[in-house]
């Protein structure tokens, strides 16, 4: 016992941050040292997965899982209570909370981490059904907290004084988010979610906010969200309909990253913001054709975006597209001088005949780009059946990275499909389920 008391500090403590969290703690009892570097160690990972519990839903099996978690919960705060001046630099707390107990745990974790200098904040809490959890009454005072992420809970009638805070996702409501934003002067990055409750976002004369994410669910109208920020870098916007929402965003020619997701005529968005150099448009709404015109662009992501009929690019600068979404033609792509990466998902529903052309195509528009990778899940998609006569081999591309994530085939087969129709191809990455072989031809 002398000789594991004897250890140094940094090799205890590497230790106990390797073994599972249950038994981390176990390590306390082995000596008055080993207990001190215990509940001294800066990061705390409190997570009810680690005891066997299915955080994503309720069942009654798993509470004698939740009962050690809570134990444990219990056992390690009055360990941490009896070391004082011990400074915590983060806090990470996932579990479901369905007793009055739970709730009162919950706050006492919450108010010694931030009595202890936290910078970082982690908080996943849900009710038993699965609603998100109420986090009520908290005085979330800290002049060192610099990062608070909440998923599944909301925060109410709570109190802010976070001079420090300059990353800040959650659920907030109306009443709380003025007092919210009053008690965060230095916020960098700011994202919001599930605002159903929350009609307006006013973030006036914030010169230090650099990111906004929001999640608008307005199908009745009525939102309003301003924004006053000279360092405004990037946006972010989900389940957004910029018809139903009054948008006022002051610093458009700043915003250099814009994301939408489950966002309605995005194309019409796209044009507020000029200079952007990073564009991801995700399950966004159906449209006949979208154009995307932007001088500065470097990099594209288009992905499950239902596009009936053209994608027309304009961005001279392009340097990265990633597409994944139905046979729509593409036209501008043979043009991008500059055009480096191009990673394709190739996924659809069915195999039509014209898939093969629209596949030779658009391999043909993106020959100019120095890697080029083809994601799928079965081979058929790449193997071009013999009653499909009149596909021409496409010239040029020498380098291709393959990925078929069902393997049922052989690397030949492939192989020899590929080298009919990539007559220049020099080399080679092919995956076939779980196994990777690299091919270089002459």
């Amino acid at each position: 016992m002398d000789r594991i008391s004897n250890l140094p500090i940094e090799i205890i403590r590497e230790i106990q941050s390797r073994l599972p969290r249950i038994y981390a703690v176990k390590t306390s009892i082995l000596s008055k040292k080993w207990q001190r570097i215990w509940a001294s160690h800066p990061k705390i990972l409190l997570d009810e997965i680690d005891f066997g519990a299915d955080y994503s839903r309720y069942r009654v099996k798993d509470k004698p899982k939740r009962d050690a978690f809570l134990t444990y919960l219990i056992k390690s705060l009055e360990i941490r209570e009896r070391h004082k001046n011990c400074e915590v630099d983060e806090l990470f707390l996932r579990m479901i909370v369905y007793s009055d107990a739970d709730e009162l745990l919950v706050n006492k974790w919450i108010s010694f981490a931030l009595e202890n200098s936290i910078k970082r904040l982690c908080l996943s809490l849900q009710t038993i059904r699965r609603d998100h959890y109420y986090l009520y009454g908290v005085a979330f005072c800290s002049h060192k907290l610099v990062d608070l992420i909440t998923s599944d809970c909301k925060i109410t009638n709570c109190s802010f004084k976070l001079p420090a805070l300059k990353l800040l996702f959650l659920f907030v409501e109306d009443d709380d988010f003025k007092d919210l934003i009053a008690g965060c002067p230095l916020i960098e990055q700011l994202r919001i979610q599930d605002t159903k409750k929350l009609r307006t976002i006013n973030l006036v004369s914030n010169p230090n906010l650099q990111f906004f994410g929001v999640h608008l669910p307005c199908p009745h109208g009525g939102g309003k969200i301003r924004i006053e920020s000279p360092n405004l870098h990037s946006l972010e916007f989900i389940s957004f309909n910029i018809h139903l929402c009054e948008l006022e965003i002051m610093s458009t020619t700043t915003v250099r990253k814009l994301t939408l997701l489950h966002a309605n005529d995005p194309e019409t968005f796209i044009e507020k913001f000029p200079l952007l150099d990073k564009l991801v448009l995700d399950t966004c709404g159906w449209s006949q054709k979208l154009h995307i015109s932007q001088p500065n662009l470097v990099s594209l992501v288009l992905k499950d975006s239902t596009v009936r009929r053209e994608v027309r690019i304009d961005s001279p600068k392009l340097k990265s597209l990633e597409y994944k979404g139905g046979l729509t033609d593409f036209t501008g792509i043979q043009y991008l001088q500059e055009l480096e990466f191009v990673l394709l998902y190739l996924d659809p529903i069915e195999l039509p005949d014209n898939l093969y052309s629209w596949f030779r195509d658009i391999l043909e528009s993106c020959a100019r780009s120095k890697t080029l990778s083809l994601i799928c899940d079965i081979q058929e998609v790449v193997l071009i059946p013999v009653k499909v006569t009149d596909i021409l081999p496409v010239n040029d591309i020498k380098n291709l990275e393959l990925e078929i994530k069902t393997r049922h085939g052989t690397f030949e087969v492939v192989i020899d499909e590929l080298i009919s129709i990539l007559p220049d191809l020099k080399t080679l990455p092919l995956t076939l389920g779980s196994t990777t072989k690299f091919f270089k031809f002459s």
